[in-house]
């Protein structure tokens, strides 16, 4: 993969100081603990797909190859965000800040550096798109929490040389490849697909 792409990635990996303090979910008080709670929406997961014809069968296990192999990587990064945000809300100097996010920065060069140098270009946008799924922040908006507005501007204009769009959000409900995606990492979240976990 191109060295700007694979830096690209490892940022979107590094720290958002608000993607994870800024998302709420209603919760009650049951006797002196908070409980989160939700409601579930039904849904039907299934190992076997209608598909129109042969080529959208191709595409389909295309896909799901590229998904299997990227999202362990989006669930580490999930762990790292948190266990990061957790680790900056305790750090009050901007100057402390700044050496630990250096210091994350470096140690995820040296467990991700070869993994992300393999995938391939599409692999990695499927991976932009699963962060954005789980952090709930655009790629965009993870560099610029974590690096300023100046230096979104200039990774998203390095992603649009090679047609990725920073900004865009993952969405289901209106992008076909994402409602694949989403049907896949269900799949995976049920137990149907198999996925190696990361240490």
């Amino acid at each position: 993969m191109n060295k700007s792409v694979y830096i690209l990635f490892l940022f979107v990996l590094t720290l958002s100081k608000n993607s994870f303090t800024q998302n709420y979910a209603p919760a009650k008080v049951v006797n002196g603990d908070t409980i989160i709670t939700f409601t579930l929406k039904p849904m039907i997961v299934s190992d076997k797909l209608a598909f129109k014809n042969k080529k959208r069968v191709k595409s389909y296990w295309r896909l799901r190859k590229k998904v299997v192999a990227v999202y362990p990587y989006a669930q580490k990064a999930k762990q790292l965000l948190y266990s990061y945000n957790v680790e900056l809300s305790q750090i009050k100097s901007k100057h402390k800040r700044r050496a630990y996010l250096k210091k994350a920065e470096a140690e995820l060069k040296k467990q991700f550096e070869d993994d992300i140098r393999n995938m391939s270009l599409s692999e990695g946008m499927i991976l932009i798109k699963l962060i954005d799924r789980e952090t709930h922040n655009t790629s965009y908006q993870l560099i610029k929490d974590l690096r300023g507005s100046v230096s979104a501007f200039f990774w998203q204009n390095i992603g649009r040389l090679f047609s990725v769009n920073l900004k865009a959000e993952y969405d289901p409900s209106k992008n076909e490849e994402d409602q694949l995606i989403e049907l896949i990492v269900q799949q995976i979240e049920w137990g149907y697909i198999p996925v190696k976990k990361i240490e």
